[in-house]
Formats: C-alpha cells, sequence, structure tokens
C-alpha cells in the first residue's frame, strides 16, 4: 500500500486532552475525525485526475480509531500514486490527497477544539 503521510501538529496533545476528559468526549472526537476522513476522501476523488479511473476509486478511508488511538487513514494502494500527488522529473505534480487534508483539516480541528471546550465548561460547571 501507498500513502502520502501528513501530520496535523497539536494532535497529540490532544488526544492527551481528550484522555482526560472521558468516554464521551472521546466518542465525539471519534466521530468527528471520521467525517473528517470521509470528507478527505470525498475531495481527493474530486481533485483526483482521471485516465482509467483506477486511481481515484482506490482511495478509501481506514479508520483506526480503536482502543486509545485516535485517527483514520486516506489511502490508495496504487503503486503510481505518489508519482501523480508528487511528480516526477518527467511528469508535473498533479496533487489531490494533500489539497484535500488542507481544504478539511482546519474545520476538523475547529470542530475538536469545539467539542474538548463544551466538554471542559461542563466539567467547570
Amino acid at each position: 500500500m501507498v500513502q502520502v503521510s501528513v501530520t496535523i501538529k497539536g494532535l497529540d496533545e490532544l488526544a492527551a486532552k481528550l484522555q482526560h476528559l472521558g468516554e464521551e468526549v472521546r466518542t465525539k472526537a471519534k466521530e468527528e475525525i471520521m467525517t473528517s476522513a470521509l470528507e478527505i476522501e470525498s475531495r481527493a476523488k474530486e481533485l483526483c485526475p482521471v485516465d482509467t479511473g483506477r486511481l481515484r476509486s482506490s482511495i478509501r478511508t481506514d479508520s483506526s480509531t480503536e482502543g486509545e488511538e485516535l485517527g483514520a487513514t486516506v489511502f490508495t494502494d496504487v503503486d503510481y500514486a505518489p508519482y501523480i500527488e508528487l511528480g516526477t522529473s518527467r511528469m508535473a505534480a498533479q496533487p489531490f490527497l494533500v489539497p484535500a487534508v488542507e481544504q478539511v483539516a482546519p474545520q476538523m480541528i475547529r470542530n475538536l477544539e469545539t467539542i474538548i471546550q463544551n466538554a471542559t465548561e461542563k466539567v467547570g460547571d
């Protein structure tokens, strides 16, 4: 499987905060992460260049929100995906995964911050 990895700074700190706020908050955060990952998948498919459609149809989401882990992976297992995403010395890049993440991540982070803020306000009551 070929995957482009994107790291959003601050998610480790966010996960640590969530750990202290209880299962209800973790459940809401897991739902938000999965919803955002599916939105990234959808946008990546919209942005993906199409020749045969193989690359676009291979874009999938895998939930890794099991146990203590919070996350999801949007990926493709097509071996030429990195060459399309990043380009080569003979071909210009045609990014589709990174722009999809850039479009969705800011709202996902705001939504997660709201979930945490609401939970901490309830704790303070």
